[in-house]
């Protein structure tokens, strides 16, 4: 018979969550610290962070002047919940949001059905350091048929110096045909390390529309994993902004184990100086007649350096897949580079797939037409990027998380981008 251990604050833990910690311990010893010398990480090399399992402080938060991007919004400091700065209003009694050391002390059994589901530990070692310091996060429940139309903003902040690390756990599940809108930010400041985890489970026919903001402090790091499972007519339509950090890295996986599933994820990273910004995708069609599009664009400057890994993987009983990948990459500067390895790895006979992968200058004579009609050369440059990058955010629909990254955007260009695009000394 299993006993209930007793944490430090004496709040009792399940066994299940006692086995399922162990088992990461034991998974990350086994893998360590992700270097180049793995496949997965070749183009993207992490600080060493000998420290990093140890859990940040709650310490004093900063949401500054964070623009809220919907009317309810659950704010996580350090990887921990705060309901002192968390706003949740007009919500039913059927739909839950908020903290998950909560939930795991009130109704374990209910956690215990979803979490790790999705992320699995084997091969994958930053989920496994982040399960391993699994305590507490988000936790975010719609019924059935119940529509979240108001977008739910969750904050993640960071804070502290090169000893802070933070893991936070965001677990979103939608019952059958439910729906829901949520952006997640992620911001803070100094030179902090972020590990987040994120589990979406869509049931039958649900739909959720997620954009995530990686606006980390200049000098964090910031690694995340993604994990979708969609169930049967599912539709997740998501996009990603990063420009933040020295180095960020986020993957997304889905598992599209269901026929007349539909999955599309757009993305869009601005780096400029060391900054190193990767996004890496898999996606697993497992199932007949499912759909899914993948699009990124970036823009580097001044030595930084872009990484796009996409895979999708179509199973043999996926017949009738339909499946598109495409990156795009704008170099402002002969000092930036990007790294694009799009992959199909095919065994059904019945499927349409395909996939791309550009580099290139801004185009000159779209230049030399702007300026020779009166527009500075600065506001020309920007005018191009923002048309480069505009048809994908114009994608975006929710209101609120679209006039934010357009803004992003704007601030990025003004502060990186001038005539010259000089690259650094």
């Amino acid at each position: 018979m299993s006993v209930m251990e007793t944490s430090a604050s004496g709040t009792a833990t399940p066994p299940w969550l006692t086995d399922l910690r162990a088992r990461a311990s034991e998974t990350y010893e086994a893998l360590g610290w992700p270097t180049q010398r793995v496949e997965d990480w070749r183009y993207t090399r992490l600080p060493e962070r000998k420290d990093a399992r140890g859990p940040g402080a709650a310490g004093a938060p900063e949401l500054g002047a964070i623009p809220a991007a919907g009317a309810n919004r659950a704010v996580l400091v350090n990887g921990r919940y705060r309901p002192d700065l968390s706003t949740l209003v007009d919500l039913p009694s059927a739909v839950q949001i908020g903290g998950l050391a909560d939930v795991l002390r009130h109704d374990p059994d209910l956690v215990e059905l979803y979490i790790g589901r999705l992320a699995r530990l084997p091969n994958m070692p930053m989920t496994a350091l982040n399960t391993s310091n699994l305590t507490d996060g988000i936790f975010v429940r719609v019924p059935a048929e119940y529509d979240l139309e108001q977008p739910l903003h969750l904050v993640s902040l960071g804070h502290g110096d090169d000893a802070a690390a933070q893991h936070p756990r965001i677990l979103v599940v939608l019952e059958e045909g439910a729906s829901a809108r949520i952006v997640e930010h992620h911001t803070g400041s100094g030179s902090y390390f972020t590990n987040a985890i994120s589990e979406f489970d869509l049931a039958d026919g649900a739909r959720l529309e997620h954009v995530k903001l990686q606006l980390e402090a200049p000098a964090a790091t910031h690694v995340a994993g993604n994990y979708l499972g969609l169930g049967p007519e599912a539709q997740y339509e998501g996009f990603v902004l990063q420009t933040g950090g020295t180095v960020g890295r986020n993957e997304v996986h889905a598992y599209l184990g269901s026929s007349e599933s539909d999955f599309t994820l757009n993305g869009v990273y601005l780096a400029a100086g060391r900054q190193v910004l990767d996004n890496t995708t898999r996606v697993q069609h497992a199932a007949p007649s499912s759909r899914s599009r993948q699009t990124f664009k970036g823009v580097l400057n001044a030595g930084a350096r872009g990484v796009f890994q996409g895979k999708v993987l179509v199973e043999r009983d996926a017949q009738q897949t339909d499946a598109h990948q495409l990156s795009r990459a704008v170099l402002l500067s002969s000092g930036a580079e990007v790294d694009a390895k799009p992959e199909l790895e095919i065994y059904a006979d019945d499927v349409r797939c395909s996939h791309g992968a550009t580099a290139g200058e801004l185009d000159e004579a779209a230049l030399f037409y702007l300026e020779s009609r009166g527009i500075p050369p600065t506001t020309a440059r920007h005018m191009l990027v923002e048309g480069f990058l505009g048809e994908t955010v114009d994608e975006i629909s929710i209101e609120p998380a679209k006039d934010l990254i357009r803004a992003e955007i704007r601030s990025w260009l003004e502060a990186n981008v001038d005539k010259k695009s000089r690259d650094p000394a």
